[in-house]
């Protein structure tokens, strides 16, 4: 359970990613940037492309990311389960 001292962890729901950028559906807050690999800021060991990373798409994600703020932590939320104390919805949720 996420320090109950910090913001309390906002929950996204993940879209499918347009272009190299995955968003929340809800608010539309970027979860995951790959612009970094079609950059040439992303370093791989050469023979060791994971290639790209996104969030599957409808998921519920927890994190404390803010635009002032990368993440500390983030993580899928179960589907089905009840978010904790300090787990709370986006600002688009409704």
């Amino acid at each position: 359970m996420h320090t109950a001292e910090l913001e309390p962890l906002r929950v996204h729901v993940a879209a499918p990613p347009v272009g190299m950028v995955q968003r929340c559906a809800a608010c539309q807050v970027v979860l995951m940037d790959n612009t970094g690999w079609t950059n040439g800021t992303v370093a791989v060991v050469e023979g060791d492309d994971q290639g790209l990373s996104w969030w599957p798409a409808g998921e519920r994600i927890a994190t404390d990311k803010t635009p002032e703020r990368r993440a500390s932590i983030t993580y899928v939320v179960g589907a089905g389960r009840d978010l904790e104390d300090d787990e709370q919805p986006c600002a688009g949720s409704n």
